[in-house]
């Protein structure tokens, strides 16, 4: 808790990484399969938002990564690109 705390004073900018949805993988909400990963992150002073690419069909600027957990089907070649 007190590293976070300072994490969120020396970065007061949060950091945002986006979740990969539509193929099947785990949800980000309260009871995900991945809830472990979504503390770290938000431990770390990042938040996390799920990315649906048939909707938005681009990642948008602010995304400090994408990542793509366990999907069921698979990905696109439009959205690979």
């Amino acid at each position: 808790v007190l590293a976070s705390a300072m994490l969120g004073l020396l970065n007061p900018e949060q950091q945002v990484v986006y979740f990969l949805q539509g193929q099947g993988e785990p949800g980000i909400g309260e009871e995900s399969q991945i809830s472990i990963l979504l503390d770290a992150i938000r431990r770390q002073n990042m938040e996390s938002r799920p990315l649906n690419l048939s909707a938005s069909r681009q990642v948008p600027e602010d995304a400090s990564a994408v990542f793509i957990v366990a999907p069921r089907y698979d990905i696109s070649e439009a959205d690979l690109k």
